[in-house]
């Protein structure tokens, strides 16, 4: 296959329709598009990079996944509690109804 350029499988077949999804040629068979010579193999360093920007994109959307996360669980607590939205007015009210000393 390294002799010449084909495809080795139709473009429609190859794609699993996930949200951002990318397609990257390599210059492989089925036999070897996942054996590498070294390190330095073009074709483990196109692996390689696209498996560190996927990382890279799940590690900075965590942060934003805890946040709403949190937040669904804040919602169902309060809603559970029957909390009111908002707080301040029970803290006014208590703070008031205070005898002092």
């Amino acid at each position: 296959m390294r002799l010449f350029s084909a495809l080795i499988v139709d473009p429609k077949s190859a794609i699993l329709g996930y949200r951002d999804e990318r397609q990257i040629p390599m210059n492989a068979d089925h036999r070897s598009i996942c054996k590498f010579d070294t390190p330095a193999d073009v074709n483990y360093k196109i692996l390689r990079d696209a498996l560190a920007s996927t990382v890279a994109n799940i590690v900075s959307k965590a942060p934003e996944q805890e946040v709403k996360e949190k937040r669904h669980r804040n919602r169902d607590l309060k809603k559970y509690l029957e909390a009111p939205d908002v707080l301040d007015d029970d803290y006014l009210n208590a703070s008031e109804a205070r005898i002092h000393g």
